[in-house]
């Protein structure tokens, strides 16, 4: 966006509040992102992060640790003077490049027709493995992906063990499944930094030998190349509420037993490991409700 259009989407996106607006703070990053910092009053002051984000004219699936749709970040305070305190003291922050630790991210669904022509090269593109598990890789330009597979160019499990950095057509990469794409909020490398990261993780054979389903896959090297640290997407999507931890698990064992045990072992370990899930994940959900809050404000890592 131009910075007319981005003026006239953040009086679009305020039209929505029945809030008094009192300050707005323009600004942009490093790498040319513009933001918008917000301060407005009903019953608290609250300020609110309005960034142009890309591919925004894209469909929105599922937003990671982001406030609503268009506002991906928003902070009561109690007074006005820390309200302005800290709608000023972000918007250095941006400007020098100095984003949170918390990762915030959007994923947004790629037309099934000529998706090459909606990508940018430095993206995180997913396609469907198995269940709710996505295989995904960093697009290259030129409809090339660098991610991790094997030589054998199959996505099965029983071939993984020998899965390294390489890049594919972005036709054999999809598979003929729909796409999509996990698109940070903020721009925090360049193009081509993450690129070349991509391609040079690629030179080096990057995981070959070393592949595990749960701790060394596809989603950590795509991370790597855009964040600079491997994570899975399936980690993000748990810190913002979403389930998939236990999703990624109960795919991973199901699809061993039924490799080992044909489909009455497949079925049997399932509703097994479902239980056990379940169990975990109430304890789980019930230590995130008491620090959740606590993490996300004072973690010192990338990624919580």
């Amino acid at each position: 966006m131009n910075w007319r259009d981005f003026q006239k989407h953040v009086q679009f996106v305020l039209g929505k509040k029945s809030e008094t607006v009192y300050e707005k703070h323009y600004g942009e990053t490093p790498l040319g992102q513009k933001f918008a910092i917000v301060v407005t009053y009903v019953v608290w002051w609250s300020v609110r992060i309005i960034l142009d984000e890309d591919y925004h004219d894209l469909k929105l699936l599922e937003s990671i640790n982001c406030e609503s749709e268009w506002i991906v970040k928003k902070k009561r305070f109690k007074s006005k003077s820390e309200a302005f305190e800290f709608a000023s003291q972000t918007h250095m922050d941006y400007v020098n490049g100095n984003f949170e630790n918390l990762v915030r991210c959007r994923i947004r669904e790629l037309p099934l027709k000529n998706p090459e022509l909606s990508l940018m090269p430095g993206v995180i593109i997913r396609r469907q493995f198995i269940s709710c598990i996505y295989h995904e890789g960093l697009y290259l330009g030129n409809s090339q992906v660098a991610h991790i597979n094997p030589e054998e160019g199959t996505s099965k499990l029983k071939y993984k063990k020998n899965a390294g950095a390489r890049t594919d057509s972005l036709e054999t990469f999809l598979k003929d499944k729909p796409a999509y794409i996990l698109v940070p909020c903020f721009r925090r490398r360049s193009e081509k930094e993450i690129c070349d990261t991509a391609i040079s993780l690629v030179g080096e054979k990057y995981c070959k030998g070393l592949y595990d389903f749960l701790k060394n896959n596809c989603q950590h090297f795509a991370s790597k190349c855009v964040f600079g640290e491997g994570v899975t997407s399936d980690e993000l999507l748990i810190l913002s509420g979403v389930k998939f931890s236990a999703a990624v698990q109960i795919g991973a064992v199901a699809t061993t037993a039924s490799l080992a045990l044909g489909p009455a072992g497949f079925f049997s370990v399932l509703t097994a490991y479902m239980v056990v899930c379940a169990v975990r994940s109430y304890k789980t959900d019930f230590i995130r409700s008491k620090n959740f809050k606590l993490l996300k404000d004072k973690t010192k890592s990338d990624f919580v």
